[in-house]
């Protein structure tokens, strides 16, 4: 939890991955990230906050109340971050094992009908075409898990980051 100042436990792996990231947006290497820094990392990522909405995504993490981010406070945040990218594949991978009811690696379009009028609310076909073409990128006409991922995977920093003002 980011109020606990001690390293958090992790695995070698995750700790190199979370350094490597840390040492990017610290760019004075001075071992703790500015709202300056934080908004030049987002702005990388196609964000544009202000340095007020930085400095409010730095106060939800700052245990120490120093108004920065240090490694241990950013290695917290990473953590919970990766905890729930690793429950949302999880999602994806059950959705897509329901979808793909003849489990030859896609999904189509008969597939997806199916499951989509057999449960819940009945979808017409306008409906049914449009969420075809938001899945189906390529319009092949079948669905692969990468297609479906983008579709259901959310934009880290969505709910931090203000959605009209990217670069």
């Amino acid at each position: 939890m980011p109020g606990d100042k001690d390293v958090p436990e992790m695995s070698e792996e995750h700790r190199e991955y979370i350094q490597r990231a840390f040492d990017l947006i610290d760019e004075n290497h001075n071992g703790r990230i500015s709202k300056f820094e934080l908004t030049r990392a987002a702005r990388v990522l196609g964000y544009n906050p202000t340095l007020k909405e930085a400095q409010g995504m730095i106060d939800a993490v700052d245990a120490d109340g120093n108004g920065f981010i240090d490694f241990n406070e950013f290695a917290h945040m990473m953590l919970e971050t990766l905890g729930v990218l690793d429950y949302q594949r999880a999602q994806i991978d059950e959705a897509f094992r329901f979808l793909d009811q003849d489990g030859n690696g896609w999904i189509s379009y008969d597939e997806l009908r199916t499951a989509l009028t057999t449960k819940g609310d009945k979808l017409d076909e306008e409906e049914f075409e449009r969420i075809i073409s938001e899945l189906d990128v390529d319009r092949d006409g079948k669905i692969y898990y990468e297609e479906l991922a983008a579709k259901m995977c959310k934009p880290l920093f969505q709910n931090d980051l203000p959605k009209s003002t990217p670069v």
